[in-house]
């Protein structure tokens, strides 16, 4: 946003098809991360098998 700010606009830049990529790519990211981690602690998901 702050590359193409100078160039389209400050309200254009934060509409920018790039940037909205960019920012669903991110916080996507996030929330299947923090998915990941509570199944993990709370459901035991994606752990390893204890064999004792």
């Amino acid at each position: 946003m702050f590359i193409v700010a100078p160039s389209i606009g400050r309200d254009a830049a934060h509409a920018h098809p790039v940037t909205e990529l960019f920012t669903f790519i991110g916080v996507g990211g996030l929330l299947h991360g923090k998915a990941i981690l509570l199944a993990n602690i709370f459901i035991g998901l994606f752990s390893e098998p204890n064999n004792t």
